[in-house]
């Protein structure tokens, strides 16, 4: 049989001690009832008889004094426990004895009390006296014990009042304080639940956005910072070349020198930073001043606890998300998650920037050749038109074909004729300037943009490009050759459609000419 807990037994011994409380205040108060009932009825039988002492007929005397001796009977009875006359039974039945004595000598037939004889009216005032003596005691004893029943009640309701005080307010009070605890607990607990989901939410979207990635690395840190109570936060990248801190949170009170050392570029395969990118896992120092390593500046500017997080390597850039707190306060499990959490977002964030990068060097850029495609072309040379013109500058816009590469494809197969391209556009890439850009538009049609050209080299460009194929020559392709047409902005034109237009067409009638001397040598 399974056992009560003790709460349950203490609940029900409380509740059967209030209603046995009760219970006795409610006889007491009966008690009290019937006494003063049988006190107000015993004091009338008195009052009665007391008021015969000028009756009008015996027979009314001697009634007062029958219902006088019933009533002290009733109070005289000691088993009902309410005996208060204070008489003893003897005292009693000598009067009762002596009344009806008195009441046999009278003259009956005398109809007026006023008309007996003094010697026969003496005894009958003794006794009415006795009567109202013992109507006074029996008075006395009744109003005591109704006054101890009385107090018998307060102290029953004080009691009950100390009882409920004592294992009802009292513990009811303490339950609602420990409640009031946990509620201010709990809701602290969700105050920074939510706290964190919202954190999580800001930097999952961060993930998602196109900003460049250090004003990502900075807003992370100032969301990851003030969520968990961070002094200081940043981002840490190190390369071969060195390393450096990007996005850095600083909380505002924090000295310009603190600051300087937290900041402080990592060495290249020393200290702790380094060991810990090495290791490739998380690291949260509680107490900062108990480290090994630890920067005895930064333990006297009162550092407690700095967590380290390492990211994935991209290339050869390694990198670190890495937070510190001056109050103590250790690392709870939601900080690393939310850390954690953010170190996952640069991380998205990184390997997204670098697939778009990709997706974008793809997209305007020529597999065979590595150069520049048509989409790459038509986009510079519109920001090249919008630049010239800002600037007042020329520009130079040449397009190209590569003649004989058909019968290259024809006699030595595409193979060849791939192979062709690549040395024909690796010799182009060569023949430029740095700030030129080369394009291949597709099939043997190339283009160069060259910024900042004067109209008067637009010969010696020609020159320099027809000479280009000179290499190919002696790689096997003798019968190659180029064609080439330039127009300038502005002079041949203002928008970036008339440029080529009139550039294309200088092509064709550079290759009409050059077929013609094949076709008629001179």
């Amino acid at each position: 049989m399974t056992a009560e807990p003790p709460t349950t037994r203490g609940r029900l011994t409380l509740r059967r001690t209030y209603w046995l409380t009760l219970l006795l205040i409610g006889l007491l108060c009966v008690a009290s009832n019937v006494l003063l009932s049988i006190q107000v009825q015993a004091t009338a039988s008195t009052t009665a008889l007391i008021n015969t002492y000028a009756p009008h007929s015996l027979s009314d005397l001697q009634a007062a004094l029958t219902t006088f001796e019933d009533q002290h009977a009733r109070l005289a009875d000691p088993a009902p426990g309410l005996s208060a006359s204070g008489f003893s039974p003897d005292i009693q039945r000598s009067y009762f004895t002596q009344t009806n004595t008195l009441l046999a000598q009278l003259p009956l037939q005398q109809p007026d009390v006023t008309l007996l004889p003094a010697p026969a009216r003496e005894p009958l005032l003794k006794l009415l006296d006795l009567a109202i003596s013992l109507d006074e005691h029996r008075s006395d004893r009744v109003i005591a014990r109704v006054q101890g029943m009385s107090w018998l009640r307060v102290g029953a309701v004080l009691a009950l009042l100390l009882g409920l005080g004592l294992y009802v307010f009292q513990p009811l009070e303490r339950r609602n304080r420990e409640l009031l605890t946990r509620l201010s607990a709990e809701h602290d607990v969700a105050t920074q639940q939510a706290s964190y989901a919202q954190a999580l939410l800001r930097v999952s979207a961060l993930s998602d956005s196109d900003l460049p990635l250090e004003q990502v690395a900075h807003e992370l840190m100032a969301i990851v910072a003030r969520t968990l109570g961070l002094d200081w936060a940043a981002l840490g990248l190190m390369t071969e070349q060195g390393s450096q801190i990007a996005g850095v949170y600083a909380h505002p009170q924090l000295p310009a020198a603190t600051l300087a050392l937290l900041s402080q570029p990592a060495r290249q395969g020393k200290g702790l930073t380094w060991d810990i990118i090495q290791g490739g896992k998380a690291v949260y120092v509680d107490d900062y001043t108990q480290l090994g390593q630890a920067q005895s500046a930064l333990v006297a500017a009162g550092l407690r606890s700095l967590a380290w997080v390492p990211l994935n390597t991209f290339g050869q850039t390694q990198y670190v998300l890495s937070g510190a707190r001056f109050s103590g306060q250790p690392w709870q499990v939601a900080d690393r998650d939310l850390l954690e959490a953010a170190a996952r977002t640069v991380t998205a964030a990184i390997d997204r920037r670098l697939y778009l990068h990709e997706l974008r060097a793809e997209a305007l850029t020529d597999v065979l050749t590595g150069l520049g495609n048509r989409r790459a072309f038509e986009r510079d040379l519109r920001l090249a038109q919008v630049r010239a013109s800002r600037h007042a500058q020329n520009l130079a816009v040449m397009m190209l074909d590569l003649d004989g590469l058909k019968g290259v494809n024809d006699q030595q197969g595409h193979e060849r004729g791939d192979t062709l391209l690549r040395g024909f556009g690796h010799a182009l890439a060569g023949l430029f300037r740095q700030s030129d850009r080369v394009y291949r538009l597709g099939g043997d049609e190339f283009a160069v943009l060259l910024p900042v050209t004067a109209p008067e080299h637009s010969s010696e460009l020609l020159e320099r490009v027809f000479r280009v194929v000179q290499p190919l020559h002696m790689q096997g392709f003798p019968g190659v050759g180029v064609s080439a047409g330039v127009a300038l902005y502005p002079r041949d034109g203002l928008d970036a459609a008339a440029l080529m237009r009139l550039a294309d067409e200088r092509m064709y009638e550079c290759k009409r000419r050059h077929k013609a001397a094949r076709t008629f040598p001179q």
